[in-house]
């Protein structure tokens, strides 16, 4: 029997099995036609003795000769580390007494912090074949509702994008109130304060000239006109808060 061993607690039936001939024990012959019903098959963990065993015993038809079958041990059966003795006896053939041994799982404790580095890859080794399916869409769903879908005031931090997105929306006047006009010696309107506003309501709220009504972005709007033209030599827009 050749056995590279069986994970700890493995789940998948399939994975539970080892290979054992079964022989005439008068001849040598292989044995066909055998069961876990027609046999008596026991088992012992690590450090325990001998006991009546579950597992099923399945013929693999097709071969030339015969006699070869497949052992498969119940899942309480493979709990343990270490080896797993087994034992298979009838009148009909030879006693077979063999192990399969338990291993454990990889752990975290098994590979060293840091113990895989960037180094450990060849270039590109991990590419979109080798990521999950619907890993970008994971991705740009976790964007969408961080960014996108996320409250405007969570996206405000002082000098990101987010802020000065929100910002030129309020010198676009969107939800905002342009007062404190001034107009020059030709009529145009030189100085003026203009509030922007997170939303309609807090705006509607607001009352011309008034100061920490909810605005979240207030700017300077200054000119210069030419005396007697009818236009502006210089204009500045300044944001104050």
């Amino acid at each position: 029997m050749s056995d590279d061993g069986i994970w700890q607690n493995e789940a998948t039936a399939a994975l539970r099995e080892v290979s054992v001939l079964l022989l005439n024990p008068s001849n040598g012959n292989p044995v066909t036609g055998k069961s876990e019903a027609s046999v008596t098959i026991k088992t012992a963990k690590p450090g325990a003795n001998f006991v009546g065993s579950s597992a099923t015993l399945t013929e693999v038809t097709g071969g030339a000769v015969g006699g070869m079958y497949r052992l498969r041990f119940t899942s309480g059966e493979v709990d343990t580390v270490g080896e797993l003795l087994f034992e298979i006896t009838d009148a009909s053939i030879a006693t077979i007494r063999d192990s399969a041994r338990i291993k454990t799982p990889l752990r975290a404790v098994d590979i060293a912090s840091a113990a895989i580095t960037a180094a450990k890859f060849a270039a590109d080794a991990i590419d979109a074949n080798a990521l999950k399916t619907d890993a970008v869409d994971e991705i740009k769903a976790a964007v969408a509702a961080a960014v996108w879908a996320a409250a405007r005031s969570s996206n405000r931090t002082s000098g990101s994008m987010g802020e000065i997105l929100q910002a030129m929306a309020a010198k676009a006047l969107i939800n905002a109130i342009v007062e404190s006009i001034t107009y020059g010696t030709n009529g145009l309107p030189t100085v003026a304060t203009i509030r922007g506003f997170d939303n309609g309501t807090d705006l509607d709220a607001a009352t011309p000239g008034g100061s920490g009504q909810g605005e979240i972005f207030k700017f300077s709007e200054t000119a210069v006109d030419l005396t007697d033209q009818g236009k502006f030599s210089s204009m500045r827009h300044k944001r104050t808060l």
